[in-house]
């Protein structure tokens, strides 16, 4: 109470004052900018106009990487010298904050940033030299070609931190793409998807839509929010296409340089990210592109012969250039090197410092006072802060919740990433979601999950977690089927399986089987398929699920069960299914009747699905009955069928979609005579083929070109080509194409009279069996193949039997050309017999050969004109001979040569006979 008490506070608190800015200019200047900030701030707090102390207080933000909040430091300071003063801030703090503002200020010392004036030569993490050396020997060598590097390291090592530094060093010749495997857990290639999402959003227009372009419509949709194939996708082909478009993006963006893809939390990624990457791996000379992987040391490494960098403890030198000589050999112990405990454990004083991490989280988070539930409640809903959702969560405005993470941003718990917040490590946010009760973290992700779902285009995945978490297991399981969707669309169908398994032991429902069933289909696990289309019509489903089964039934090849099950489903179709159900049993039942024969019944129902599609967009179906048409002699219409589906956006869609138009065209022209065009459409196949990575349709392509080959008298190159396809598919067990090049074959050695060649490869083809699609096409070409077999060994008889049964069975189910082909072989075997022509009617077949067998139609005439002994046959057919030449371009000089010979060989054996 004395009367100089007053006046010997006031200075013993304006020294307390001089001494906290002495301090912090001391720890500033021994390399803990953490201490210096902490300390300036008390200083400032004492005496708010305190200007010196607020320039201590900005550098030591900026030297330990914070900038921003350097930057709001000014800005609270500066509010209150104008109102409480009206007054701006001097001179030299405008100064500094200026050069904040313009990134010109150099840090004296940095923890955070590890940026110090001993920076190591080519680095700029204090002990991470050899792991930026080892990074830029791998930029160097993706600059020929892909190179794939795994960081690796406990979590705290500073596997982040590294690649941020490291890629924002790379210079203008590298594009940087980066993406985030999900703790929460990924969907399917999602992480990859981000980062090629994060660079369409920070190049313009014009670029966007290139790399769209180059990415092809199965990625670029997907990068759009996604598309429903409307047909069952092929599992051995429709992940490559998207896998290719991904690696044609990254091809595209990196231009004359190199593009970097990082993916940062790689030990939880999906199945589908990390086949992605092994597929770019396998691909050395594609691309220049380097796949970094950052991950801990969790289970087997994603890409076994990638470079390995790993992430060892801090040394004691590394420690000192962090922290300073002070403290380095104590926060050395604590830590165990590990960077994250280190700067964690650096920002306590004295003391106070607890003796575990999550002790120090703990007491840092209970100083955040009335702000600690809020930061706990963060930590809860996941590592980046969504302010819409924790404000919904908590009931409370996002104005007034900001205030509490700006708090967690002082006590280091939180850092400013862009215009939000995020935990600034996740044992950071493990620590806080250990030290919440069970009842509460159970209500956040109630919480969270029922706000997640109500928001357009929401993570499904994210939402099934909180529901899960919060016991609301109905939620869970509906959410984790749409992620399946998701997956599935994305073809990563194992992914979508797992995910379904998931959400059917969370709660069984109708909708869950029908959607594991389908994706069972696409993973060719039929009996499964069924089972759960069993299942589905046990809890109520009714026609989606025998459409299902159906399905199932049509892919074991059992025809007459699949034609049931689909009737059953067309029966069962009422007004709360959809149209895309109708058309859809409407497009399977036309493909079961022509996979299996049945032409006519075939035609009504793809026709029906066809005509009830919107306007231009039949898709599949569309080129499902061109070639029902092209089968049915009705060539003109399947060229028109093709030439739509060509302009159907939707189509382009499907996995193979375009390839399968495009093979559509290609069989129609040549069935036309137009040879050059098919092969030039069969190109076209093949383009699509090596773009889209549909590397099996090859082998569909390699019979095709065969037979228009052969006919242009290139016997030798389609042998070749019969023989590709035959091991493509035994090394696949694809029965159709093996018999077909059996078939082939067996045609090429007739032609030859090489009769026991041809009859082993008959039988080769009959191994096939005949449960297979469209086999009834290739039973029609065997039995015509034995005729022409048993007529060139001398069984006339047997020949005419068999090819007049072959026209009947053809003309029955209505496919003209093996009516015409059968009934000209018929006819021929009748003139070996002895019987006399009858020039009329041998005339009409031979018209009506050539309109629907053109390839064969200039050789068949020549054999009959020989059997026959007609010479204004030989005319027609050397007719033909200059039509076929006039459509096959550049081939037609060495076709006319060729068919010369062989037509002056006919004759001779005719003369001779």
């Amino acid at each position: 109470d004395a009367p100089w008490a007053d006046e010997a506070r006031a200075g013993v608190e304006r020294s307390l004052a001089r001494l906290r800015q002495i301090a912090a200019e001391a720890s500033l200047a021994s390399g803990d900018p953490f201490t210096a900030a902490g300390t300036a701030q008390q200083a400032l707090d004492h005496d708010p106009y305190d200007e010196h102390a607020l320039r201590l207080l900005m550098r030591a933000h900026v030297a330990a990487g914070r900038p921003a909040s350097a930057l709001a430091a000014y800005a609270q300071t500066r509010e209150l010298l104008a109102d409480a003063l009206g007054t701006s801030p001097s001179a030299p703090t405008e100064a500094l904050h200026l050069a904040i503002l313009r990134e010109e200020l150099e840090p004296e010392v940095a923890v955070a940033a590890s940026v110090t004036r001993r920076r190591p030569q080519g680095s700029r993490l204090p002990g991470r030299d050899r792991q930026w050396r080892a990074l830029d020997t791998a930029l160097r060598r993706a600059r020929g070609g892909v190179a794939t590097v795994v960081v690796e390291g406990e979590a705290g090592m500073g596997k982040t931190r590294l690649l941020e530094e490291w890629t924002g060093s790379t210079g203008p010749g590298a594009t940087v793409l980066q993406g985030t495997c999900d703790p929460f857990g990924s969907l399917a290639f999602q992480a990859v998807l981000d980062a090629l999402d994060d660079h369409l959003g920070r190049v313009d227009a014009a670029e966007a839509d290139r790399l769209r372009s180059q990415a092809g419509p199965v990625l670029g949709s997907l990068l759009r929010g996604g598309h429903r194939a409307d047909t069952v996708p092929d599992p051995l082909t429709a992940q490559a296409v998207l896998f290719g478009g991904a690696l044609d993006f990254c091809r595209c963006a990196a231009g004359d340089g190199v593009c970097v893809l990082v993916v940062d939390d790689a030990h939880l990624a999906d199945t589908a990210t990390v086949a992605w990457v092994r597929f770019v791996a396998r691909r050395p000379a594609s691309a220049r592109l380097l796949v970094v992987l950052a991950r801990r040391p969790e289970g087997p490494m994603p890409v076994p012969d990638a470079t390995r960098i790993d992430l060892e403890p801090l040394d004691l030198a590394a420690v000192t250039e962090i922290v300073g000589t002070g403290r380095a050999g104590e926060l050395l112990e604590r830590c165990g090197g590990n960077p994250l405990f280190l700067v964690e454990l650096a920002g306590f004083e004295g003391d106070t410092l607890p003796d575990s991490i999550l002790e120090s989280v703990w007491a840092r988070c209970a100083q955040a006072g009335d702000s600690a539930p809020t930061l706990r409640t963060a930590a809860v809903l996941g590592t980046t802060v969504d302010l819409d959702l924790l404000a919904g969560v908590l009931h409370q405005s996002a104005v007034t919740l900001l205030g509490d993470l700006e708090v967690g941003q002082r006590l280091m718990i939180l850092e400013e990433r862009g215009t939000t917040y995020r935990f600034r490590h996740e044992l950071v946010r493990e620590a806080l979601v250990a030290g919440t009760s069970a009842a509460r973290r159970a209500l956040v992700h109630r919480e969270a999950a029922r706000l997640l779902a109500k928001r357009p285009g929401h993570d499904p995945l994210a939402v099934a977690t909180h529901a899960r978490n919060g016991g609301d297991l109905d939620l869970a399981a509906r959410s984790t089927t749409a992620a399946a969707a998701i997956a599935s669309a994305r073809f990563d169908h194992a992914e979508a399986e797992r995910l379904l398994d998931r959400a059917l032991e969370l709660h069984p429902s109708a909708a869950g089987h029908l959607a594991r069933g389908r994706v069972r289909l696409t993973r060719e696990d039929f009996a499964g398929a069924t089972r759960d289309a069993d299942s589905a019509r046990r809890l109520g489903a009714g026609a989606d699920a025998l459409e299902l089964a159906s399905w199932s039934a049509y892919y074991r090849r059992d025809f007459d069960t699949a034609r049931a099950l689909c009737r059953q489903a067309a029966s069962a179709l009422g007004a709360g299914d959809t149209d895309e159900l109708r058309r859809s049993v409407m497009a399977l039942a036309g493909r079961i009747a022509h996979a299996d024969g049945a032409l006519q019944s075939a035609r009504d129902s793809l026709e029906s699905a066809v005509r009830n599609a919107e306007a231009g967009h039949a898709g599949v179906a569309g080129v499902w009955l061109g070639w029902l048409l092209a089968d049915r002699g009705m060539t003109d219409e399947a060229v028109e069928l093709a030439d739509a589906a060509a302009l159907d956006a939707t189509l382009a869609f499907h996995p193979f979609g375009a390839a399968h138009r495009s093979l559509l065209a290609a069989y129609a022209a040549a069935l036309q005579g137009h040879a050059a065009l098919a092969l030039e459409l069969l190109d076209e196949v093949d383009r699509e083929v090596e773009a889209r990575h549909l590397d099996h349709f090859a082998g569909r392509t390699a019979n095709y070109r065969a037979w228009v080959l052969r006919n242009l008298m290139a016997g030798g190159e389609a042998d070749d080509l019969n023989e590709a396809a035959a091991e493509i598919a035994r090394t696949r067990r694809l029965r159709e194409p093996a018999a077909q090049a059996a078939l082939d074959l067996a045609d090429a050695h007739l032609r030859r009279d090489a009769l026991d060649d041809a009859a082993a490869c008959l039988a080769r083809a009959e191994t096939a069996g005949a449960g297979y699609a469209f086999s009834w096409k290739a039973r029609s070409r065997h039995r015509m193949l034995a005729a022409r077999l048993a007529l060139a060994d001398g069984r006339a008889e047997e020949a005419a039997a068999t090819a007049n049964e072959v026209a009947l069975e053809a003309a029955r189910r209505g496919t003209p050309r093996h009516e015409a082909m059968a009934r000209v072989l018929a006819q021929r075997a009748l003139l070996a017999a002895g019987e006399r022509a009858d020039a009329r009617r041998t005339r009409r077949l031979l018209d009506v050969l050539a309109r629907v067998a053109a390839p064969e139609a200039w050789w068949m005439t020549a054999e009959v004109a020989r059997d026959a002994g007609v010479d204004r046959w030989w005319d027609l057919a050397e007719e033909r001979i200059v039509e076929a030449a006039a459509q096959a371009g550049g081939r037609a000089e060495a076709f006319l040569r060729q068919a010369g010979r062989w037509m002056d060989k006919t004759r001779t054996e005719r003369r001779r006979g």
